[in-house]
Parts: structure tokens; sequence; C-alpha cells
């Protein structure tokens, strides 16, 4: 019996170690040799630009100039990828372990990427920098840019996300997260480059809803040239809440009354007479949350330049007309428990 239970110890770990087992059986106790993928050491630059927009551009910037929205503050700063000597005389090894071990002393990270990935953001880096030829044709199409032609683009394009004025708030806003950007911030626009609006309209904004426009190369130079403009809008009303406050609310009433009433209704309830067939419908001035949120200078520009895609044309006032209209708007919210 002792016999007959040692032998199947011994056959069981025979078994184990294959001994004893067709062969079928013994191949398939063999460890495989892990398979390697080929990385072609070429590397594709528009797979690269795909992993720079997923994993890059936050600190690099879309345009690779180091001005990304991470990077304020960081000490020493992103690499600027568009200055040709970035990576001049760099071995690619060197650049691979930038990217997978990171830099000691600064922000940059080990990136977790495939080889593959890792050869194909290189390569893309690479097309980056902007020769001064390239320089040139920027700036010459920037300069020629016809912002009249931006603003149609912009009120046929644009508006529903980033409003009649640029502010960001166009009623698409609403539901989207990140908020489209501001135009009319001075300490926002001043840091959008014509190459980095350039950038975001060829290419988009990775994790915004801003995709790619298809837009000719002539039609860019003119949207940037208008958008680039709506910070002086802002400029010129800095001083908008006290331009509404001091506008005389008693005619604006008699403007609003000749001019206003037939769609916004006569109490701003936006029940007008020639309410009922506007899509969209007209504003609802007696809607207090909207009447306390919305800028002045909003108010001001609706008046002025109208609203794309709405039956609100631009009124032909003066400017101490308008800031009296939006003076007496303003006296039309009211709150719920106001509400008659």
């Amino acid at each position: 019996m002792r016999d007959a239970s040692k032998s199947l110890r011994m056959i069981a770990l025979l078994a184990a170690c294959g001994v004893g087992l067709p062969s079928v059986a013994r191949a398939q106790l063999k460890p495989e040799p892990p398979k390697l993928k080929q990385v072609d050491m070429a590397g594709d630059a528009a797979a690269g630009e795909k992993v720079y927009l997923a994993t890059c551009w936050t600190c690099h910037g879309l345009s690779g100039d180091g001005k990304g929205p991470a990077a304020a503050g960081m000490k020493p700063p992103p690499t600027d990828f568009t200055q040709p000597e970035a990576l001049k005389g760099r071995a690619p090894g060197e650049i691979y372990d930038a990217i997978l071990k990171g830099k000691p002393g600064g922000a940059m990270y080990p990136q977790p990427l495939e080889p593959q990935a890792v050869v194909n953001v290189t390569a893309y880096l690479r097309t980056l920098a902007r020769d001064p030829a390239q320089e040139r044709k920027l700036l010459d199409g920037l300069s020629h840019g016809d912002r009249e032609a931006g603003r149609l683009l912009y009120n046929s394009r644009c508006w529903t996300c980033h409003g009649p004025t640029g502010r960001g708030n166009g009623p698409a806003s609403i539901s989207l997260k990140p908020p489209p950007a501001d135009f009319t911030d001075p300490d926002l626009v001043t840091s959008r480059t014509g190459a980095r609006l350039y950038r975001a309209l060829t290419a988009g904004v990775p994790g915004t809803a801003m995709a790619p426009q298809s837009l000719t190369e002539s039609e860019k130079f003119d949207l940037i040239a208008y958008l680039r403009s709506l910070v002086n809008y802002s400029d010129r009303k800095d001083e908008a809440t006290g331009e509404a406050e001091k506008g005389d609310a008693e005619h604006g009433k008699e403007i609003y009354e000749k001019r206003c009433w037939s769609c916004h209704g006569t109490k701003g309830e936006a029940d007008g007479p020639a309410a009922a067939a506007m899509i969209p419908p007209p504003t609802r001035f007696a809607d207090y949350e909207k009447m306390r949120l919305r800028p002045a200078a909003d108010w001001f520009g609706a008046i002025q330049d109208g609203v794309p895609g709405t039956a609100m044309y631009a009124q032909r006032l003066t400017d101490k007309e308008a800031w009296d209209l939006v003076a007496y708007l303003r006296t039309l919210g009211r709150r719920k428990t106001q509400t008659p």
C-alpha cells in the first residue's frame, strides 16, 4: 500500500514536470516567449499628433509653444517646440528618455506610452518647429485677415456656443463642459496668440466641444482677426455697469414702447403679438435670473449688433439711446415673488 502511494506521488510529480505526457500536452506546458510588437522607428507624425493632443497639449500648448493652460507658474516652463533649436541636435533616444522617464527638476513626469506611441509623438514634435519662412507666412496671413468677413463667419458658425458678443455664453453653452472660450476677457485673449487660434481652428481643442473647422486658410485668418477684435469690445465697455446705471430708464421706456414691445411684450414677458411665430422666441426680460446674471455689455451688444439666428436685428440707436434702453430693460426683471 505504501509502495502504491509512493508510485502515485511519483507519477503526479513526473506529470507536473511534463514527463510521460503526450507531446501535445508537453507543448502546452512550455511557456511561450512574449510577442513583441514591431516598432516603426520612422514614426507616424499624424498618429503622433493624436497622442500629443491627448497627453501633451495642456502644458506645451496646442501649437507646441509651451503656453498650454496648465503651464502658468511652471518652473522651468514647458519646452517651446516651435523654436527650431528646441530639438536641434537631440538624438531620438534622448527624447524617448524624456518622455518615458520624465525630467527631474521640472513638471515633466514619465508618460505611460507604448513604444510606437513614443516614436510617433517624437516625429510629431519635430514638425512643430517653425522656420522663419513659415513664421513670415503665418504673420502675413494674420496681417491680411478681414475682420468683417470674419464677423460673418462667426455669426454663421460660432455664436451659438461663444455667444453673440464672444463671451462664451451662447444658447448651446449651458450644456458644454468645459464652457466655450470667452474671447472678451483681456486676461485670456492676450495669451491666445494668432498661432494658437490658428491651431484651434485647424485641429480643434481636445477635451472640449471645439472640433476642427472646415475653413479655407483665408477664412481662418479672417475669423482670427474678428476673434481678436472682441477683446476691444470688452475694453470699450469696461465701465458697462456704470454706463447702464447712468442710462435714463424713462427715456429707455419710450424707446421700448416704440420698437420692442411687439416682440417682447408690454411687460417684457416675451408675449408680444409678433412673438407667436418666432423660433427661437424673443428674450423674456421679466426673467429675474437672466437679467441679473447677464452683463450690461451683453445687452448693449445684442441691441447694437443683433443676435444671429434670431429675429433680433441690429437696432440703429446711438450709444446713449442703447444704454437708456438697457437701463429700462433691467427694470423689467422681477423676482418670482414679485410676479403678479
